[in-house]
């Protein structure tokens, strides 16, 4: 029994975007928390509580609007990445006489 794995490149290509939209909706994401986290300002107060919060809080909050950027950069290269898979499949199909679509698609 023969078990065959097709791709459809177009497809594949197509559903690749998606990564492209949600990068877009991470770097929107960071940016409105960005802007809520500045208009609240230092809201905690200036006495000991406060202080010992702020020690905390600030890098933690730098580091969360860095991260965002960082994986968003990230889902979009996945984009790239699909595209060039659906390539190789499609290649590797080719190559094998699996396919009657020639390069089609690519």
């Amino acid at each position: 029994m023969t078990r065959e794995l097709r791709v459809e490149r177009d497809a594949l290509k197509q559903a690749g975007g998606g990564f492209e939209d949600g990068a877009r909706d991470l770097r929107e994401a960071q940016s409105r928390l960005d802007a809520a986290l500045q208009a609240e300002g230092k809201c905690w107060g200036a006495d000991a509580t406060g202080q010992a919060f702020e020690k905390d809080y600030l890098q933690n909050a730098q580091d969360v609007l860095k991260l965002l950027i960082t994986v968003s950069d990230n889902v979009e290269k996945m984009k790239d990445g699909v595209a060039r898979m659906a390539g190789t499949f499609g290649d590797a199909e080719d190559a094998t006489g699996g396919g009657n679509r020639g390069r089609r698609g690519r």
